[in-house]
């Protein structure tokens, strides 16, 4: 189609307008002057490119308002512009200046945050300057790499003594955070390394205080716990040697002789020992009742 450009008003200045409404895409055309031709190629694109941060995998943007234990934030994803491509991806953090990420598709990099809240944006724009933003409103990722504590109190030394017919323990823990996420749960296990596949098992603190059941102790056993924040921060673990005491303890009399005749008043001696330590020694009749 055969367009007609009209003298310029300034010297060697040619203007042609491209009526409003075409369809996108690529259009060449062609200028004669004076016996000559020269071919012009151009693209019209007027629709935003987009961008898609990672939904799966190690660079998931994390969800609004949540809690990660990393400064160094590595985030991937894809962007696409169908019609004059991506000219580049750019992320904002704390309304900074945006860092590059890629000029193509997919995309992925590092990302420098601070302790406690941060907002971060993707821009992708497309080669005639259109923008899209994702997600469309900054998103706010708080970030808390100070561990938890926890500190056992009961028993507060450590050691614990069962008797041979009970299987299970009570042990209380105290859990505390400063990073600002606050505190997830307790977590124990009987080796310390806390394998995450399963899961270990837990207790959910109230008031900073945990208190964990244990079950099915039939042996001598080591039990580590530890706390864990909102962020995925884990404390140092402390440990809980549980003995279980199957030998009972020991008694023999002195005085009076099995069988000896004696008046109202008596004096009862003898010794009881245990290997493990007496937590008491009591005098009872046959009917069951306690001698004072």
């Amino acid at each position: 189609r055969e367009a007609r450009i009209y003298p310029p008003s300034s010297p060697n200045t040619y203007t042609y307008t491209v009526k409003s409404g075409q369809t996108e895409g690529e259009y060449t055309i062609k200028i004669s002057a004076q016996g000559q031709e020269k071919l012009l190629t151009f693209t019209i694109d007027g629709t935003a490119p987009t961008i898609t941060p990672a939904s799966s995998g190690d660079g998931v943007l994390p969800a609004d308002n949540k809690w990660v234990n990393k400064k160094a934030l590595y985030v991937e994803g894809t962007a696409a512009d169908a019609t004059s491509g991506i000219e580049k991806i750019e992320a904002t953090v704390n309304n900074g200046t945006p860092k590059l990420l890629s000029t193509d598709s997919p995309w992925s990099g590092y990302l420098t945050l601070n302790e406690g809240d941060n907002t971060v944006q993707f821009t992708v724009t497309d080669k005639a300057g259109n923008t899209a933003s994702e997600p469309t409103t900054a998103r706010t990722i708080k970030v808390d790499t100070k561990l938890p504590t926890i500190t056992l109190t009961a028993p507060a030394n450590g050691q614990a003594l069962v008797n041979r017919t009970s299987t299970s323990y009570q042990v209380t823990v105290t859990v505390s955070d400063t990073g600002g996420s606050g505190i997830a749960k307790g977590e124990y296990d009987k080796t310390g390394g806390f394998d995450p596949t399963p899961p270990p098992p837990s207790a959910t603190p109230m008031g900073g205080v945990a208190t964990i059941n244990l079950t099915g102790i039939d042996r001598d056993t080591t039990y580590y716990f530890r706390a864990v924040d909102n962020a995925g921060n884990a404390s140092d673990s402390v440990r809980v040697s549980i003995q279980k005491d199957s030998t009972g303890p020991t008694i023999t009399f002195d005085s009076p002789q099995n069988s000896q005749i004696v008046n109202k008043t008596i004096t009862i001696k003898g010794t009881a020992s245990d290997t493990n330590g007496l937590q008491s020694v009591k005098i009872v009749k046959s009917d069951g009742t306690e001698l004072v």
